[in-house]
């Protein structure tokens, strides 16, 4: 028997703006729903952490400038790189 595959690619794409953000981000999920975002520096370390629903805005006004990695966590992570003004 033939196993049924799942295509999740799509599910769990998301969107971050502003990008750079200045004092908050808007992250936006295709399937929209709640997802855990996690909002990393260039060393690796977590600096927010929040689970949050799709269109949902996250202050960043604690972030200093820079690039920081944004990550959507689940059965499928997927990371974008996030830009702080």
């Amino acid at each position: 028997t033939k196993m049924a595959s799942i295509d999740k690619v799509d599910a769990t794409k998301f969107d971050v703006y502003p990008n750079p953000a200045v004092n908050y981000t808007t992250v936006k999920f295709t399937t929209g729903g709640m997802e855990e975002i996690k909002i990393y520096d260039i060393l690796g370390n977590i600096q927010i952490s929040e689970k949050v629903f799709s269109g949902q805005k996250i202050d960043v006004t604690s972030l200093q400038t820079g690039v920081y990695i944004i990550r959507m966590e689940g059965n499928t992570s997927y990371s974008k790189v996030l830009q702080k003004k």
